[in-house]
């Protein structure tokens, strides 16, 4: 199946419906290379510098450096690894990059991915349809919920905290949090309006 619609048509889709953040968990293995993809997302981002674009860095981190992927290797959209944690159950653990996540540098020697959060065995939504693994018979019910990894699991879950973020400020939380802090005043360097 070969699209016929470009990314920045998708983007500016996404844009049009109000969504100014978007997180993307596909990609191809350009090993750092910078693809038509990253252009299309780069020009998008500067023609519309509300929008915000999450893009997962790839699983491709056992190639080792030079590992991440397109359209993750674009200047302008925030890259997101994968980590983990060495908690047990006595208590919390330390925190690594996980083996698997896709790494930087970029072929021009920008440094990615941005950030990385947890994608180690998060729980996900499951699809019980027919699927490629051929477990499932048709018309069973369609839903539940499955362990997975990857930098697919830890980029939506950094988008859906830039969302809480984003909502924090636009609400105005921060002013009303500043000010029952007692941080505004004259000389205050926060902003309390």
């Amino acid at each position: 199946f070969v699209s016929t619609i470009s990314f920045t048509e998708i983007l500016e889709d996404l844009l049009a419906t109000g969504a100014f953040v978007s997180s993307h968990s596909w990609g191809s293995s350009s090993f750092g290379e910078y693809t038509e993809y990253d252009s299309e997302a780069d020009n998008f981002l500067f023609m519309n510098p509300e929008a915000l674009i999450f893009t997962s860095a790839g699983n491709m981190g056992e190639y080792g450096p030079f590992s991440v992927g397109s359209p993750a290797v674009s200047k302008n959209v925030l890259t997101v690894g994968s980590s983990g944690n060495s908690a047990s159950r006595f208590g919390p653990g330390l925190p690594y990059v996980s083996y698997f996540s896709s790494r930087g540098p970029t072929m021009d020697h920008r440094i990615k991915p941005d950030v990385v959060a947890p994608g180690e065995y998060l729980l996900s939504a499951a699809s019980r349809g027919e699927g490629p693994s051929g477990l499932e018979k048709p018309g069973q019910p369609n839903c539940g919920v499955v362990y997975f990894r990857g930098t697919s699991m830890s980029c939506p879950l950094m988008a859906g905290y830039a969302l809480l973020l984003r909502e924090y400020f636009m609400d105005g939380h921060y002013a009303t949090d500043i000010n029952v802090l007692g941080l505004c005043g004259v000389d205050s360097p926060y902003q309390c309006d």
